[in-house]
């Protein structure tokens, strides 16, 4: 009888245990089939938005390896944007970004200018051939993509030149 009760107490817990394993990995398999996205913001964002929307592009490319992806960056001048260097500008800041702040190697990153657009300008990224977001950028700017302060290795500091000092006169 006390064998019966063992028996009957340990089927039990297996059952138990094989439910808890089945629903923890059913709801896996849930949170793996909505793929991580940031779509396209509609005002353009600060530091901290594009930050941290570089973060989710590194997560994506990790939850979707692939050893011979490329992650495609594609600026794109908004309305009333006419010259090509806010591109240009743009791709630097946010290529760099990725390579030193969020360790994305730089032979897997592409990037490259496309048709101008309605009202933002913005950078696109593509991961896979597969739409992640854009980075929406105020009109004739650069886009900031580190927090609070001067870094001389991105646009605008990386341009300013340091003017010489006047003499006064006395």
């Amino acid at each position: 009888m006390i064998f019966m009760r063992l028996k009957t107490k340990q089927l039990l817990l297996t059952i138990t245990a094989l439910f808890v394993l089945a629903s923890a990995d059913f709801a896996q398999a849930q949170t793996r089939a909505e793929p991580l996205r940031f779509g396209v913001d509609d005002e353009p964002g600060n530091c901290e938005i594009n930050g941290g929307h570089l973060y989710i592009v590194r997560e994506v490319m990790q939850q979707e390896p692939n050893p011979k992806g490329v992650l495609i960056l594609v600026a794109r001048l908004g309305t009333g944007e006419t010259s090509r260097t806010w591109n240009q500008r743009r791709l630097y800041n946010t290529k760099r970004a990725l390579e030193e702040n969020i360790n994305i190697p730089a032979e897997k990153i592409v990037a490259t200018e496309g048709e101008r657009i309605n009202g933002f300008g913005r950078i696109e990224c593509y991961w896979n051939g597969e739409f992640i977001g854009a980075l929406v950028v105020r009109k004739n700017a650069d886009i900031c993509v580190r927090c609070c302060g001067s870094y001389p290795e991105y646009y605008p500091e990386k341009d300013v030149k340091k003017k010489p000092k006047r003499k006064r006169r006395e």
